[in-house]
């Protein structure tokens, strides 16, 4: 499969489809019973714009578009990521990888790396609809819930971002530098919880990320090669991995590699849901989808996580083997629902498209807004 390089370049990537927030206090916005993943904070006359993901991996629980819902906003922009998400034996156990944060970095979001300090026992649910054919369900199985972040130290944190002047680059890579610290924290706390509420552990994965913990607090090094190994290792198997929610025409191409240039030592290591290569006029046309069968459309949420991705696209520039390429992007969305009802739900998100020259399709027929 071919591989396209890409650098990120100062193209301006300009947002109408907004989000509307509330403000609201960080500690008041996690520990309420309906926490807020993303609001508005205020620190004297200051307003920032803050997402939280309640887990480091980016393919769960749609926190890019959390992410993207405030970019189109003023204030500095703050994304909150815990270092580890362990739910137990019977659930999921993911680590950061410096990889996210140089996307955020290139965004020029503000990260703050935390870690779980308090749960509750919980049950696992039902499988997602999208999950492996053949894998068995957990489903009832005892899993920590509703897991609280190191607020306090997180919120001092956020104030001096708004206070100070940090640069985001400088800010993010000592927030890289910190996370063999807070993953040992993080397994420690877990080790505590797992007690308190009996919940069994992920022993065996556990024992691995604290010795590799400790490794990389003695040579940050090491914990930057087993990141780069770790991401091409995932975008090699999402090359490979057919998802229902995708529902992509042939003649689109088949999924693509990108390895996109943040900084002198920062790449991103990436796939497109859909690549096709014109050879004699050098484009590359870059296509995300959504598709559901279910609904009229796919969710807001899943439109703004194909929006992540093309907002990259187009702000990076790319090549094959060293020569210059061109790029289309494109937007493909599928549902039960009527064109006519589409362009009527969707103007923001259709003018957004239009500015931004990313081909907006739904149901195989072009959405050009009037």
């Amino acid at each position: 499969m071919t591989i396209i390089d890409g650098v990120l370049s100062d193209d301006r990537y300009r947002h109408y489809w907004k989000k509307a927030l509330i403000e609201l206090d960080i500690i008041d916005a996690q520990n309420s019973k309906n926490k807020k993943n993303i609001f508005l904070y205020r620190h004297d006359d200051d307003l920032a714009v803050i997402s939280v993901w309640t887990s480091p991996k980016r393919t769960k629980t749609n926190p890019l578009p959390r992410v993207f819902s405030t970019l189109g906003h003023s204030g500095k922009k703050i994304t909150i990521i815990p270092v580890l998400k362990e739910e137990g034996v019977s659930g999921e156990q993911n680590l950061i990888h410096a990889n996210t944060v140089y996307w955020m970095s290139s965004l020029g979001v503000y990260v703050i790396i935390g870690y779980y300090t308090k749960a509750i026992l919980g049950t696992v649910g039902k499988q997602s609809s999208n999950a492996k054919e053949g894998k068995p369900s957990n489903e009832g199985k005892p899993k920590f819930a509703d897991q609280v972040l190191n607020l306090n130290d997180i919120r001092r944190q956020i104030n001096l971002i708004m206070t100070g002047n940090s640069d985001v680059n400088i800010w993010n890579s000592r927030q890289i530098q910190q996370i063999p610290k807070l993953l040992q924290k993080s397994i420690e706390t877990y080790e505590e919880m797992g007690i308190k509420h009996n919940v069994p552990l992920k022993k065996q994965a556990l024992e691995k990320k604290k010795k590799k913990a400790q490794v990389w607090g003695m040579d940050i090094r090491i914990m930057f090669d087993d990141f780069t190994r770790d991401e091409i290792a995932a975008q090699n198997r999402e090359t490979k991995t057919d998802h229902k929610h995708e529902d992509i025409p042939e003649d689109y191409g088949g999924k693509g590699k990108f390895n996109i240039q943040c900084r002198e030592s920062e790449i991103l290591y990436l796939t497109a849901d859909a690549v096709s290569i014109d050879e004699d006029s050098k484009v590359i046309t870059i296509t995300e989808a959504k598709n559901t069968t279910k609904k009229d459309f796919p969710s807001d949420d899943d439109i703004r996580d194909d929006l992540m991705k093309l907002m990259l696209f187009k702000k990076s520039k790319f090549t094959i083997k060293g020569e210059k390429y061109e790029k289309k992007l494109r937007c493909c969305l599928k549902g039960k629902g009527t064109s006519k009802a589409f362009e009527e739900k969707f103007v923001e998100l259709i003018k957004e498209c239009n500015a931004n020259e990313i081909e907006l399709r739904f149901n195989n027929k072009e959405i050009i807004s009037t």
